[in-house]
């Protein structure tokens, strides 16, 4: 099932979430070492995946404000040179 998605779709994300909760409870109903450490590690993938996904829509939220915040400095000097230019 998760090959079917890419590696940040949030269907992918949801099914593996579920995976490493099933392992953590196999984990602790078997006293199970090896479903612990797959767990961890399947834990710590899907974490650092998440966190790569968020620093990504982080930046483009920080590049679309700084796109707008430009537009709207140069609306500003545009009318600052206008006024200006209309105290003579």
């Amino acid at each position: 099932m998760p090959a079917l998605f890419d590696d940040g779709a949030p269907a992918r994300l949801a099914y593996e979430w579920v995976l490493i909760e099933c392992d953590t409870a196999a984990a602790i109903l078997f006293n199970d070492d090896v479903a612990a450490a797959h767990a961890q590690k399947l834990r710590q993938r899907s974490a650092a995946l998440r966190y790569a996904i968020a620093r990504g829509q982080r930046q483009i939220l920080c590049d679309t404000e700084a796109v707008a915040l430009e537009r709207h400095r140069a609306r500003f000097r545009e009318r600052h040179r206008r006024h200006a230019g209309n105290t003579d």
